[in-house]
């Protein structure tokens, strides 16, 4: 089964959908983005609420790049990448989202994803191994990106995180909290 959705196209699809009234549960046995294996994970309520872990390990780090930045859910992600040039390498994500799922009344049509979810979350981490990161206004890249990266739809820690430029060497930690009310 392939699907080609705003969010990526998901090829080889195989798992189950269990239906139990108003639920749908979902769990992959094997699934694709551009060629990078994920797993799926979770339950959608008709017309009420989603909660779904997403999962894949060593995938190419530009094709997460380029579905966060084609994706009209994580726009807020988006925004805060746009620093980013160009970026290569492997990672592994784990991603839990959870969100309120507006109504649609029988017989109408759909709404656009931007619209149809309220009190999105997302949280998860994210493994950085060996990435290479290309940033707009510098010259030399940032390489041999190693270490962890947790977040919250509120907040991104990250601790020891390794690389190089040039011939420095360095690390980095801290935090970013993001305290804007929506």
């Amino acid at each position: 089964l392939t699907y080609n959705n705003l969010y990526g196209i998901y090829t080889n699809l195989k798992g189950r959908l269990d239906f139990k009234g108003d639920e749908i549960k979902i769990k992959s046995e094997r699934a694709y983005i551009k060629n990078n294996p994920i797993s799926v994970d979770g339950l959608v309520k008709i017309n009420n609420y989603l909660n779904f872990r997403l999962k894949s390990e060593n995938a190419n780090s530009k094709d997460l790049f380029d579905i966060v930045n084609n994706s009209v859910i994580l726009k807020d992600v988006k925004n805060s990448l746009v620093l980013f040039n160009d970026i290569s390498g492997k990672s592994d994500l784990n991603v839990d989202i959870s969100a309120d799922v507006v109504p649609v009344p029988f017989g109408e049509p759909p709404l656009p994803p931007e619209d149809a979810f309220k009190n999105l979350k997302v949280n998860g981490d994210l493994a950085l191994n060996n990435i290479q990161v290309s940033l707009l206004g510098f010259k030399t890249p940032i390489e041999n990106i190693k270490g962890k990266i947790n977040f919250t739809e509120k907040t991104v820690n990250f601790s020891n995180i390794l690389a190089h430029t040039g011939s420095s060497a360095f690390s980095i930690s801290g935090n970013i909290v993001n305290d804007i009310k929506t």
